[in-house]
């Protein structure tokens, strides 16, 4: 020890310091170099997969994704198509099987979609604070249900006399748009577990997502029913059609 430079005691002495200092850190649960919000998100994470109720609807999800998995893949290509042409509606429409497989496949990302709603923070009603994960989820499911259940009063309501197959493909669009949504979140969340980002990108892309998506989706419906009616009579549908219905949730989360 006596023949121990100056400059040797100066690199032990912040060895041992770095080390107490890294000690104490990790005793106090503080790591260095971690983001607290981070953290924050990943327990949120935790704490939302760990509640049974959404344990229970993954896997049924999970479950149900796997036995229709063929009529998924099959679906899909066509179901985006409707995105970008009215053509991809028609189509679906004019055949029978295809009408069917698409309700189907949409009927089965209605959950998917409100778990990964959930699940990001993206629908927060201030009656959901303090409710457990799980009940969140159940509470955005029926949200969700009685949206579509009073999007489908609606279209009774406004139906024209004489329904045409346009207004038909138009109050049938919005099963394009669930399972599109649904496919996209889940491309952005398997993303999001590789990357290892937190809720709140998670939650902005998904936002994004679900405005271009349904951007797009009033604009094809217009399309639609323009090729029927008048410029402005098929506005003033699409505005009866989903504006009330947009406006209705827009309320209820003001409200709530």
């Amino acid at each position: 020890m006596q023949g121990m430079t100056i400059f040797d005691s100066d690199i032990l002495g912040a060895d041992t310091t770095q080390v107490e200092s890294l000690s104490k850190a990790l005793l106090d649960g503080n790591v260095p170099g971690t983001n607290e919000s981070g953290l924050s998100s990943l327990s949120d994470t935790a704490l939302w997969n760990a509640d049974p109720w959404n344990v229970w609807l993954i896997v049924a999800c999970t479950i149900s994704g796997m036995i229709i998995l063929p009529q998924i893949l099959h679906i899909a290509p066509i179901v985006w198509n409707c995105l970008w042409r009215t053509k991809g509606s028609y189509n679906i429409y004019i055949s029978v099987p295809l009408w069917r497989e698409r309700n189907l496949v949409a009927l089965l990302c209605v959950v998917p979609f409100c778990l990964m709603v959930s699940r990001s923070h993206i629908f927060r009603l201030q009656a959901m604070e303090g409710m457990s994960d799980g009940m969140t989820t159940i509470l955005t499911i029926g949200i969700c249900i009685g949206w579509l259940l009073v999007r489908l009063a609606m279209a009774r309501l406004l139906a024209p006399r004489i329904s045409s197959e346009e207004w038909k493909i138009a109050v049938s669009n919005p099963r394009n748009f669930f399972a599109m949504a649904t496919m996209a979140m889940l491309v952005v969340t398997a993303i999001e577990m590789l990357a290892g980002w937190g809720l709140d990108v998670t939650a902005r892309l998904s936002l994004l997502i679900i405005g271009l998506l349904y951007f797009m989706l009033l604009l094809r419906n217009l399309e639609i029913l323009s090729r029927k009616y008048h410029h402005f009579k098929a506005f003033l549908y699409l505005c009866g059609l989903e504006g009330l219905t947009s406006a209705l949730l827009i309320t209820c989360i003001l409200i709530f």
